[in-house]
């Protein structure tokens, strides 16, 4: 998965965060609703915000089992994603 493109997400209650581009285009691609939970997800962590499988289960209206994949796929993605940023900011 490319983590190439950055995008910075503007709310009116929020501050402009970076995040990886390809859940943004997820929107584009019919799986709206993932990308939704990523964003979530992803605001949550930067906040410092941490909640249960569950939480987020019936937050995004999935199963446990859903969530729980779909959370291990964002932490690996925001671990990749960080580790660019870092060596983006070095250079």
């Amino acid at each position: 998965m490319k983590i190439l493109k950055v995008q910075s997400i503007k709310h009116p209650f929020m501050s402009p965060i970076s995040m990886p581009i390809y859940y943004i285009e997820l929107r584009n691609k019919e799986e709206r609703k993932k990308s939704r939970c990523f964003i979530e997800y992803f605001y949550d962590l930067e906040i410092g915000e941490h909640n249960s499988y569950g939480f987020y289960a019936k937050s995004w209206e999935v199963g446990k089992a859903t969530a729980h994949r779909w959370i291990k796929e964002f932490n690996e993605e925001i671990v990749k994603f960080d580790t660019k940023s870092e060596v983006l900011e070095s250079i």
